[in-house]
């Protein structure tokens, strides 16, 4: 069995993990490619699908387009800061990170591999199951 946990630096801005309306972390590097993803090398904003997403939905809020903490939306979980969408909206401005580590993709504490995991069953039985050996690909957190 292999398994893989993928960690995300997530960009701290004002002591706030930066994360958009539905709780998504804001995005900068991949540590699956070690690349920086949606800046270039300058760490000016260049983009990519999701991020300019989160950008526009968090401008939106922002401007008052969509009512923050808006209860229907659900949007009071969106933490982008309006600095980080000033940043992404001059593309000759850089920006000087800084990251918190030990996440997943929403910022959830990463807490190990999880070798069998069921959910929402009924009548659902565990028995005699061994597992014979486990491989752990994640590599080492991105904070060390």
């Amino acid at each position: 069995m292999k398994c893989w946990t993928n960690e995300i630096p997530s960009l701290v801005v004002n002591e706030k993990v930066q994360n958009d309306a539905r709780g998504g972390v804001f995005q900068l590097i991949s540590t699956v490619r070690n690349e920086w993803i949606a800046t270039d090398a300058s760490l000016r904003y260049t983009g990519n699908v999701v991020a300019d997403a989160q950008i526009m939905v968090a401008s939106a809020i922002h401007d008052g387009a969509i009512p923050p903490g808006d209860q229907i939306l659900q949007t009071a979980v969106n933490t982008i800061e309006p600095e980080i969408v000033s940043w992404a909206a001059d593309s000759s401005t850089s920006l000087v990170p800084q990251f918190r580590c030990n996440g997943d993709s929403m910022h959830h504490v990463i807490k190990g591999s999880i070798m069998i995991r069921v959910e929402d069953t009924e009548g659902f039985h565990i028995k005699d199951n061994t597992i014979g050996s486990a491989l752990v690909v994640s590599g080492p957190a991105a904070g060390t």
